[in-house]
């Protein structure tokens, strides 16, 4: 293990980032959209269990009417891999 010295990164160990509150500066009107006017489309998603080790989307049913509900047209999921891990993602 190199020592404090020769790890630049080892004052950032001890950081107490969990107790940082940053009080917004900028105030402005602050607007809900919760449909969009437009079709959209969610172009970077991750639906596969790569990552978590359980599907994103557990329930496609609920899912789409979601999708639906805030006028989502598709997504693009960017997990791929591949083999069986590709083909259960596909």
């Amino acid at each position: 293990m190199p020592s404090p010295r020769s790890d630049p990164f080892a004052r950032l160990a001890d950081l107490p980032l969990r107790s940082f509150r940053p009080e917004p500066a900028l105030r402005v009107i602050e607007s809900t959209v919760d449909r969009c006017r437009f079709p959209a489309v969610d172009a970077h998603n991750h639906l596969g269990r790569w990552l978590t080790k359980r599907w994103a989307a557990r329930d496609v049913g609920a899912l789409l009417a979601r999708m639906d509900a805030v006028n989502v047209a598709s997504i693009v999921n960017l997990d791929g891999m591949w083999g069986a891990e590709l083909d259960a993602n596909l």
